[in-house]
């Protein structure tokens, strides 16, 4: 079964293997430990201008008994690469609006610049967790080339 504690740890030390600094990862339990949400959050290396890129990991769980397991409910995971001035973001909320209005769950942002783009909202595929968002964020950070938002697909 999942252990949160070491869960987010885990996910702490994958984004401070970039040379990120790391702000101290955190869980908020409620309804009783019922459910959580964990926060890891890391300041990447670079020149810092016009101002330090940032990682973000947010993700919701929740279960129905102390003795259950843990569900991934929601996320948002997202990459805030000032120094090429563009936003990505993987996200997993509000899913019966999300169904209702666009026959999706999951949905994707792409800005660049930061606070520009063509749509609200980018088709996306589903994110297995929080390692597999880091790899992808981490693969655009690194990436020689900047990718082309307009090439995404509207919802």
């Amino acid at each position: 079964m999942l252990d949160l504690p070491d869960y987010v740890a885990s996910l702490a030390q994958r984004v401070a293997t970039t040379g990120a600094d790391v702000v101290v990862p955190r869980i908020e339990y409620t309804r009783g430990a019922l459910s959580a949400q964990l926060f890891v959050d890391g300041e990447l290396p670079g020149s810092g201008i016009p101002r330090t890129s940032m990682i973000h990991v947010v993700e919701r769980w929740s279960r129905s008994y102390l003795d259950r397991p843990w569900r991934l409910d929601e996320y948002a995971y997202e990459l805030l690469d000032h120094e090429r001035d563009l936003r990505i973001a993987f996200h997993l909320h509000d899913a019966e609006w999300f169904v209702a209005n666009h026959r999706v769950v999951v949905h994707e942002h792409c800005e660049r610049p930061i606070g520009v783009s063509r749509c609200q909202h980018y088709a996306g595929t589903p994110i297995a967790g929080g390692f597999e968002a880091l790899d992808r964020l981490m693969a655009a950070w690194v990436s020689d080339s900047v990718e082309d938002c307009s090439l995404r697909t509207c919802l």
